[in-house]
């Protein structure tokens, strides 16, 4: 395979060119005819949104609207997932020449040709359309990033100028779009420097600053707590560190529960108080919290040991990039983890973290970042040599994590999980938020251990479906043969996913056809395979061998062919219209239409003429797995327990809420702090619906962050028995 060489202009980034075009030709796509600025924007793409996973390739280009000489100059558009609406719309403008030259004339091109090339609805691209409809885009009511890109390591005040020009842009309806976009619309801009950073976070990353110094507003000036201080940093001083540290890969944002997302209205309100109400910053910013495993101070100067800003990371990411001239000061909070165990260390870290950021608007993602199971969902799977992304904006080392299916993010695992064991892909795939957003569904995923090999399993899967959805796509004869292979196909992994956790559960656990066979209802056999039933790996070591993962084709093909595209057919049958990609969004349609043709297949005993095909890929079960499935089935985590409340009646569900209030009142006038901070009221509802009666039920519900639940959940629980315990209430129940 021939390495390319890269003019001098693209040296820094020649390594990581090298190495993706060797992904690209992996997944048999060609990268080297393409020119600088197009590899550029795909390194761009690859690692800014991908993660630098090896089997987002199809899904990468999927969203290329690269023409080279077009008058729009749109490169790409894709769904930002990691921004704060988790839809934003981002247009990318790609522009990396071999020699360097003047970008000023860009922020009339990006206001001026890049929305006419995106709005007009006549005479646009074709590439533009088709990025459009293959993503299901809706432009209308959406969040629109305009985002500009360049290979070009400017200076800083070249790189603020023109930043500045460039996110100051405003556009008006004679682009032939309504205010209500125009307002929604906002633009970027990222150089060469912003890139590499991106890249070295996934390539080198850091998970603390190992030392620095801050400096503070007079000598000595600081409020004690136990090891902790209060002080008030310099503006400057925090610009610096952020300047020195604040790449991606260096560790001053590593743990926060996010790094930094952009939010237009917010960061231009933090903007403005910087560059024209410094003096009040201090008064108008709730400041930001370090946490640190030392620290010393010496007059106006505090050195920090091996630290990290875990709380204020939008406002240090503003300070950084902000150009002003009169010094102010804010808030600062540095806390000493004093915890001796690594364990301890990272609890009291997650705690602090997400303490601080429940108030705030943050996403379910975010909040639960740093929690124990995800930390040791994390850690497990570091053991089995998988990386997984729990935090937004995550990075992952290449260099430790080679192969496609060792990285995986935390809602994609939950995705793969909900789909596999409890035969939920569709709201898998039509709200996976749901999946932290909602206790019953993050406590049956998140809750329990799965098997690390069996993991590893779902991730190839992942890989290999893709590939076999990139030889679906190519095949030419499909468009007489069967038209509607590729659409099904492009929106079917968690259908087939589930289709596959059907037939390894009916392969390790031969009861479950007869099982099924006494059922005549389709829900009541469905629930007989919804849950957690497998403690060890499906496959054999041969599907991870190379170019292994083709052996699951045979597999992918057959479960298309015998379910998946006849649970479609079946559907058409009495309902004319029909969308791919709705239809695998309902679960009602793999219950009802899907599952009909699986449970066909063993009536007529047809099933295990399936599964003996494809025996050869499956793992050999131990007697000890056996014994192993058998205790996973005696604790009954099922699919038929989401989102179930307590059964509480409504009078003693308004009753616990009422104690709830009482109780809040009274410990808020006696300990003097805000009410929020013993619980707020979406929680206090919660907790009155669910009716914990023990601290296990109660941190169960996901709702409260560790320290509400140390040092009140004990109260909460007492409330909720003593009203149900009461006999006057018996007649409610």
């Amino acid at each position: 395979m021939s390495k390319i060489d890269y003019p001098k202009s693209f040296q820094e980034f020649s390594e990581y060119l090298n190495s993706l075009n060797i992904v690209f030709e992996e997944n048999g796509e060609s990268f080297s005819y393409r020119n600088m600025t197009e590899q550029m924007f795909l390194l761009y793409v690859y690692y800014h949104y991908f993660n630098a996973d090896q089997s987002s390739i199809a899904d990468i280009l999927t969203g290329d609207t690269y023409e080279e000489g077009s008058i729009d100059m749109i490169s790409g558009i894709y769904i930002d997932k990691n921004s704060e609406n988790e839809d934003d719309i981002d247009v990318i403008v790609c522009y990396c020449p071999d020699k360097k030259t003047d970008l000023s004339s860009f922020p009339q091109i990006l206001k001026n040709e890049v929305i006419k090339g995106l709005f007009r609805t006549y005479n646009r691209r074709d590439k533009i359309s088709e990025a459009i409809k293959e993503q299901e885009i809706k432009l209308d009511k959406k969040h629109i990033k305009i985002v500009f890109i360049t290979n070009f390591m400017l200076d800083k005040p070249t790189k603020l100028k023109l930043r500045k020009e460039i996110s100051g842009i405003k556009i008006a309806n004679e682009a032939g779009i309504s205010d209500e976009t125009a307002e929604n619309t906002e633009f970027l801009f990222y150089d060469g420097n912003d890139i590499l950073s991106e890249i070295l976070s996934v390539e080198k990353p850091s998970e603390y600053v190992d030392e620095a110094t801050i400096r503070i507003d007079f000598n000595n000036n600081v409020l004690k707590y136990k090891d902790s201080i209060l002080v008030n940093i310099s503006a400057k001083s925090l610009q610096d560190l952020f300047n020195q540290y604040g790449s991606m890969h260096k560790g001053l944002l590593a743990q926060n529960l996010r790094f930094f997302v952009a939010s237009k209205n917010i960061d231009a309100n933090i903007t403005a108080s910087i560059q024209e109400r410094g003096e009040d910053f201090w008064y108008l910013n709730n400041g930001i919290i370090i946490i640190c495993d030392d620290y010393k101070i010496k007059d106006d100067k505090i050195s920090l040991h091996n630290f990290s800003i875990i709380n204020g990371g939008q406002t240090t990411y503003i300070i950084g990039n902000t150009d002003f001239e009169d010094d102010f000061y804010l808030q600062c909070k540095i806390i000493k983890n004093t915890q001796s165990d690594e364990n301890e260390k990272i609890y009291f870290i997650s705690s602090v973290a997400e303490a601080s950021n429940s108030q705030k608007a943050i996403k379910s993602k975010d909040l639960i970042a740093n929690r124990p199971e995800q930390r040791a969902l994390k850690n497990q799977l570091k053991n089995a040599g998988i990386f997984c992304l729990i935090k937004r904006g995550d990075k992952v080392s290449k260099k430790i994590y080679p192969k496609k299916w060792q990285i995986t993010k935390n809602e994609e695992l939950g995705q793969f999980i909900f789909s596999f064991m409890y035969l939920m892909p569709g709201p898998a795939r039509n709200n996976p938020a749901t999946i932290f957003s909602k206790s019953g569904r993050y406590n049956l995923i998140f809750k329990q251990k799965y098997n690390s090999d069996l993991i590893k399993d779902l991730l190839i899967i992942k890989c290999a479906y893709n590939c076999w959805r990139n030889k679906i796509g190519k095949d030419e004869t499909l468009k007489t043969k069967d038209p509607w292979k590729v659409k099904l196909v492009n929106n079917g992994l968690l259908f087939t996913i589930s289709l596959i956790g059907i037939i390894a559960k009916l392969y390790y656990h031969e009861d479950y056809f007869d099982k099924i066979l006494q059922e005549t209802l389709p829900e009541n056999r469905i629930k007989i395979l919804s849950k957690l039933d497998l403690g060890h790996p499906i496959f054999n070591e041969t599907v991870y061998e190379d170019k292994g993962e083709e052996k699951l084709f045979k597999l992918f093909d057959m479960v298309y062919t015998q379910f998946y595209r006849k649970g479609f057919e079946f559907l058409t049958s009495y309902k004319a219209k029909n969308d791919f990609s709705n239809f695998t969004k309902l679960n009602k349609n793999f219950e009802q239409c899907v599952c009909k043709y699986v449970f066909d297949s063993i009536e007529t005993d047809t099933i295990k003429k399936y599964l003996a095909s494809i025996k050869p890929l499956l793992h050999q079960q131990t007697k000890e797995e056996l014994i192993e499935n058998q205790k996973l089935l005696d604790l009954n985590w099922c699919a038929d327990t989401v989102d179930k409340s307590s059964g509480v009646s409504e009078g003693n569900a308004k009753s616990i809420h009422e104690r709830l209030l009482e109780f809040r009142t009274k410990t808020r006038k006696a300990k003097k702090i805000p009410a929020y901070y013993i619980f707020n009221d979406e929680q206090g509802e919660k907790i009155a619906e669910a009716a914990p009666q023990t601290l296990e039920e109660l941190e169960a519900l996901n709702i409260l962050p560790p320290i509400k639940l140390k040092y009140y959940g004990k109260y909460f629980v007492n409330i909720v028995k003593e009203v149900l315990e009461d006999p006057s209430n018996t007649s409610e129940n």
